[in-house]
Order: structure tokens, then sequence, then C-alpha cells
């Protein structure tokens, strides 16, 4: 609202978002029809709303069809 001075929002809100946060992926389509992925996530602390970082790796291997 312009010309609201109230700035409890702002403390309340401050640590509701990450500082820091990063994604790699990385996608290898290989002979044979065999595909290797792999994603890596991280996301730091929400200490507002009391949630630690966080981090995420996850490898997927498939075989698409011939």
């Amino acid at each position: 609202m312009p010309g609201n001075a109230d700035t409890s929002s702002v403390s309340r809100d401050e640590g509701s978002s990450p500082h820091n946060q990063i994604t790699f992926q990385s996608r290898f389509n290989l002979p044979k029809g065999f595909e290797f992925d792999q994603t890596y996530r991280y996301v730091s602390a929400l200490p507002a709303q009391q949630v630690k970082g966080f981090q995420h790796r996850r490898p997927t291997s498939d075989v698409v069809g011939h």
C-alpha cells in the first residue's frame, strides 16, 4: 500500500527465500541406445520457515528402443 510504514512483513518474510540455488544436469546418449543422465540440485536454508538447506543427486540410466 502506498504510504504504508508497516515493516513487520519485511522482517517476517526475510529468510523465506533461499540465498543460493544451483542445478547441474548432464545428459549422455551412448552407443546402442543407452542413455545416462545426472542431475544435482542444491538449495540453501530458509531460516524464517525453519527449513534446512538440502542437496539432491539423481543418476538415471535407460536403454532406448532400437
